[in-house]
C-alpha cells in the first residue's frame, strides 16, 4: 500500500495504546507512515514504544500535529492532557475509520 501525497503530509497523535490505537499505528506502519506520535497515560503501554516521549513534549505534539485520533474509550474531561486535548478540540475528531477515510478520498 502506498499513502496519498496528502495524507503522508500530515502529522497525526494517537492518544490511547488500546486496541484502536494499536490498530492505527499497525495501519501506519504497513503505509511505511512514521509522521506521528503516540501517547496513552498508562505508562507501561507507552514504554512498549522504542520512540519515547514525556508527558511535556507530547503536550508541544499535540499543537503541531494537523490530527489527534482519540481511541474511542478516551474521556476528554479525565485524561491528563485535558487542557490541550481541549484547545485542539477541532483537531481531536479524527477516528481510526476516518484515517481509512482520508486515505482512500486523498
Amino acid at each position: 500500500m502506498t499513502l496519498s501525497k496528502t495524507l503522508s503530509k500530515k502529522k497525526f497523535a494517537i492518544y490511547g495504546i488500546g486496541a484502536t490505537g494499536l490498530s492505527v499505528i499497525r495501519y501506519f506502519h504497513s503505509l511505511r507512515f512514521k509522521n506521528f506520535y503516540v501517547w496513552d497515560d498508562i505508562a507501561a503501554k507507552r514504554n512498549r514504544f522504542k520512540k519515547k516521549t514525556d508527558i511535556k513534549n507530547f503536550s508541544k505534539k499535540l499543537n503541531t500535529v494537523d490530527y489527534i485520533v482519540l481511541s474511542p474509550g478516551i474521556n476528554v474531561n479525565k485524561v491528563k492532557l485535558k487542557k490541550q486535548l481541549l484547545k485542539n478540540k477541532k483537531k481531536n475528531n479524527y477516528r481510526s475509520r476516518s484515517v481509512l477515510y482520508a486515505k482512500s478520498r486523498c
